[in-house]
């Protein structure tokens, strides 16, 4: 009889990052990790493909393996590689690991190795914030350019611009001026430019990927109950950046068809280390209700609009079902019920009157207790209640105005751009 494989110790860090940073999970189970020899440590390019060595790698324990790979997702999330522009690469590195470090730390993820980069309160800045007030190497004293100031190109916002196609990865301690420093051996050559520039094109599309994937990742969090308050407020800034609605929306739906796991069949991509995790069962989404404010407020024109940008979704997700529950101050008699072979959907308007939309989502509990999310269509002047009206479904709100709802998720919805 066969013996059965050795289990490495990134293969148990791996499942203690399954199991309880579902965040993180998200994102490192969607990009390749691969074991390179010519690392010396671990790095992360700009699409998330993580590579470690695992020699150094295996000299650690794994908390330390844990905190490893979330802080190379985390270069990753902020878009590390293509920020750069003129900056010294080396001194950038160190800027973003102090940033990446410190937001690890206060969300408890795994312990940071040793000669880690520290600076308290990073984890409330950017990396270009970080790096400005670092003295500047001389000319070639970084492997950089040595230029005084940010480093970046005039009128130029963090992750805008042409990027360096760059690789990343991590090493520091701090001094008594507030500034990251120490040995740095674990730094290496940290912004290797590996990979060919991308276009500005290229770079707006990768933006809008690792916003998706970041948007899903805190969905998936969210729902086993494990969102760090840090990283949700990290997730609202970026959506705070103009994102079309709708595809804020999509990964809500996405989440929903791949959010079940099964025994029956086990995640190929850990077998040969004799970890049989379960796999996602990919079924698609279950039911979907979405309430509609009819009380005056939106218009057929602009529930026709929302319609045609939710059908676009439900083509590609293909919920079981979506029920459109219409409300003012009640609920309409008449749910209209749509199945895959009913699209497109169609948001009537059927209802007039006052506003309170907390009646359509008690009538969502009551009609559809099983449903996987429950989307608000309103403007926000509405009675809001509290989470218990959900019963535990996932809520996202809708909102024509500025207004911010106090539970679930908000997503500002603008119909005329």
């Amino acid at each position: 009889m066969q013996a059965a494989k050795k289990v490495e110790p990134v293969d148990v860090a791996i499942t203690r990052i399954i199991v309880d940073q579902p965040f993180f999970a998200s994102l490192l189970l969607q990009h390749p990790l691969q074991a390179d020899m010519n690392v010396p440590t671990a790095c992360v390019n700009q699409f998330g493909e993580i590579r470690y060595n695992p020699v150094w790698l295996n000299q650690l324990d794994v908390p330390e393996i844990m905190f490893v790979l979330c802080h190379e997702c985390m270069h990753y999330m902020y878009m590390h590689c293509v920020r750069r522009f003129s900056r010294d690469p080396v001194q950038w590195n160190i800027a973003c690991d102090a940033v990446i470090n410190e937001t690890l730390k206060a969300t408890k993820v795994g312990r940071m190795p040793k000669e880690g980069v520290e600076l308290p309160g990073a984890e409330h800045k950017t990396a270009e914030q970080v790096y400005g007030d670092m003295p500047r190497q001389p000319p070639g004293g970084g492997g950089g350019s040595g230029n005084s100031g940010d480093g970046g190109k005039p009128g130029d916002q963090p992750g805008q611009g042409q990027g360096q196609g760059q690789t990343t990865n991590s090493g520091g301690k701090v001094d008594p001026n507030n500034q990251p420093t120490g040995t740095h051996e674990s730094i290496g050559n940290d912004l290797n430019e590996t990979t060919e520039q991308m276009s500005e094109a290229e770079e707006a599309a990768l933006a809008e990927e690792v916003k998706t994937r970041i948007l899903q990742a805190r969905n998936a969090a969210k729902q086993s109950g494990n969102m760090p308050a840090l990283l949700d407020q990290f997730v609202d800034n970026l959506i705070a950046v103009h994102m079309p609605w709708y595809d804020l929306m999509r990964p809500y739906f996405t989440q929903l068809a791949f959010d079940d796991y099964t025994y029956q069949k086990c995640d190929r991509r850990y077998i040969h280390s004799a970890l049989y995790l379960p796999a996602e069962t990919g079924e698609g989404a279950g039911t979907v209700a979405i309430i509609t404010d009819e009380s005056g407020s939106i218009g057929q024109d602009e529930l026709a609009v929302m319609a045609s940008h939710v059908n676009e979704i439900c083509g590609d997700v293909k919920p079981k079902k979506v029920a459109v529950i219409h409300c003012a101050s009640r609920t309409h008699d008449i749910i209209d019920e749509f199945e895959p072979q009913d699209y497109p959907i169609v948001f009537k308007s059927r209802m007039s009157g006052g506003t309170d939309m907390t009646k359509g989502i008690e009538r969502a509990v009551e009609e559809y207790p099983d449903a996987e999310l429950i989307i608000v269509f309103t403007d926000g002047y509405t009675p809001f209640g509290d989470e218990t009206l959900a019963q535990g479904i996932p809520v996202i709100w809708g909102i024509t105005t500025d207004k911010v709802a106090p539970w679930g998720d908000t997503i500002r919805v603008d119909v005329h751009s």
